[in-house]
């Protein structure tokens, strides 16, 4: 960013934000969507930008968005149960976005189509990574991509299709930007996205020179408000999400391109039939983006001393998905001990019958297939601890938890985790099916 522009930082709710970086006909810019509509009501804006300027733009849609029930009751009048109407309205939605991206400037070549899982790409990244026995929701009792207009048709439902799609885009394409959903979002497929481009920007670091990357929320509590159509209004940093983790990044957009960007949101007629307040609420002044620092751990480093080691969850901020308030974590600390990362979980009281942890980490190794690294995820309640690697029962008992007052203390071999050099970790305190805490996923980088 030039000195003139880190001089134009934008003061907004008392965090200063950065204008976003200057985009010339040099860059390629990838956005990635987890749905359709969610790249118009997110950057509209950057791509008439980036129009203007003669850059180059592709468009991923993870998800043809054909899990909405609420909307395909009201846009087709029936209730959504069989198979052909699931991929009845992924097509809807698919086509939606080729006309609103159409009335942007955008072809039909700009925009690829992967046809994974509406609502199921989080439990692909966690635990369905082989190809014979893919994801498959029990409602839809679809396991593979069902459009041939997709990338690669009939692709198992696995975490390896994804990853290789993604990264045979960022080998072709090669983009100079990326904009992505962000981690804190309350939707799992908004954060599936995020730590997905991760992998695989990580597999391809000595293939591609690392694109910057941008973030953009879309589902958090309370936000953005007031709900509906409000052009002359600016997109704030909610106040929920303030945390000390990211660098926020604002777009201003002129007249002209808020009334285009009004005109391809209007085109997601399902959506907005099902609610119709919401996708408006984001044609306003900015296009709102943030970018999220990896929480770096080496032997040396102490969580006591290091902040930066350290979430304070005691006020509502950006380590809690979606924003909301801590109900049980005041909070969460990470370090390294010889061999073993120590996770350290400030409660703000003990566990009791009806509280459970879970604790999930998917480790990265430079040297190793991601497909084969474990994917832990340990539960703890008063009846004791279970560790599971995907659908795999461990048991490890060189896993150590312990209490200091009211602290939980875990120290996890590092080996279980695959000796990795990134960990993607991510926390929930439930009482029964309720979800109390419900964490930000963390990267966490291990240096050597």
């Amino acid at each position: 960013m030039s000195n003139l522009s880190s001089l134009k930082k934008i003061l907004m709710n008392n965090i200063y934000v950065n204008n976003f970086d200057p985009i010339s006909s040099d860059d390629k810019i990838l956005i990635l969507a987890p749905h359709p509509d969610d790249e118009a009501i997110s950057s509209a804006g950057i791509i008439q930008k980036a129009l203007s300027a003669g850059a180059k733009i592709k468009i991923v849609y993870l998800t043809n968005g054909e899990y909405n029930q609420g909307s395909y009751l009201i846009y087709e009048k029936i209730p959504l149960i069989l198979k052909g109407q699931f991929v009845n309205l992924g097509r809807v939605r698919m086509n939606e976005a080729i006309n609103a991206m159409a009335s942007l400037g955008l072809k039909r070549e700009d925009l690829i189509f992967l046809g994974y899982p509406d609502f199921g790409t989080m439990d692909i990244l966690a635990e369905f990574w082989d190809k014979n026995k893919p994801y498959s929701n029990l409602l839809e009792k679809i396991s593979r991509v069902p459009y041939a207009e997709c990338k690669s048709p009939e692709a198992p439902y696995t975490g390896q299709s994804i990853l290789n799609d993604l990264e045979n885009i960022l080998k072709d394409f090669k983009p100079t930007k990326i904009i992505v959903s962000s981690p804190v979002d309350l939707n799992r497929d908004h954060q599936a996205l995020y730590l997905f481009l991760r992998v695989a920007l990580w597999d391809l670091k000595n293939e591609i020179e690392t694109p910057k990357f941008y973030c953009f929320l879309v589902h958090a509590k309370n936000w953005p408000i007031p709900k509906g159509l409000h052009s002359d209004y600016e997109l704030y940093i909610p106040s929920a999400i303030k945390g000390a983790e990211e660098d926020w990044i604002n777009s201003y957009l002129t007249k002209k391109e808020i009334d285009n960007k009004n005109e391809a949101v209007s085109q997601y007629v399902s959506q907005i039939k099902y609610n119709p307040a919401f996708l408006v609420s984001f044609v306003r002044k900015n296009e709102l983006f943030s970018v999220f620092k990896d929480i770096e751990l080496d032997k040396n480093s102490k969580s006591d001393i290091n902040g930066s080691n350290i979430i304070n969850l005691d006020k509502p901020n950006g380590n809690i998905t979606g924003g909301s308030e801590s109900k049980n974590l005041r909070k969460l600390s990470y370090m390294l001990e010889d061999d073993f990362l120590i996770i350290r979980l400030g409660l703000k009281r003990k566990m009791d019958e009806a509280l459970g942890i879970s604790i999930y980490l998917l480790g990265y190794n430079n040297l190793k297939n991601f497909s084969v690294m474990p994917k832990i995820h340990i539960d703890l309640n008063l009846k004791g601890i279970s560790i599971k690697d995907k659908f795999l029962i461990l048991n490890n008992k060189e896993l150590i938890y312990q209490y200091e007052g009211n602290d939980l203390i875990l120290k996890i071999p590092l080996k279980l985790i695959g000796n990795p050099d990134y960990i993607m970790s991510h926390i929930k305190t439930h009482s029964g099916d309720l979800i109390l805490d419900d964490t930000a996923w963390k990267v966490l980088k291990l240096k050597p």
